[in-house]
């Protein structure tokens, strides 16, 4: 994909494979000018991606997607709660278990922080 000032996100390329060796020679195959122009590349967790970026793209910065991070921290966020669940009740929640229960306000923007009348002990 690619992101440009002011204007909307488009995608650049598809190409067959989903790895970094695949993602790299696409990266060697554009011209050194327009691969200088880059100045942040975004991509998710997969370390191959990662290492393609380094090699071909060392003047960027590289940053994960939102998407990704978002997911990686709604993942955390469910592991705590399971276990709190378990280390409290002893057992999986169910529907109308408190835990369980705010799950779904866990993964509101803002966290749990913006739920009114929420304890943040």
């Amino acid at each position: 994909m690619g992101l440009r000032p002011n204007r909307p996100a488009r995608l650049l390329e598809v190409v067959p494979g989903r790895s970094g060796g695949v993602y790299g020679d696409w990266l060697a195959q554009q011209p050194d000018c327009w691969r200088e122009q880059i100045t942040v590349a975004a991509l998710d967790p997969f370390r191959g991606y990662l290492n393609a970026l380094r090699e071909h793209l060392p003047g960027a910065t590289h940053v994960l997607d939102a998407f990704h991070v978002t997911a990686l921290g709604m993942k955390v966020v469910d592991e705590v709660r399971r276990r709190v669940q378990q280390d409290t009740l002893h057992r999986r929640g169910h529907k109308g278990d408190p835990l369980y229960e705010v799950r779904r306000l866990l993964r509101l923007v803002g966290g749990p922080a913006a739920v009114p009348g929420l304890r943040q002990d």
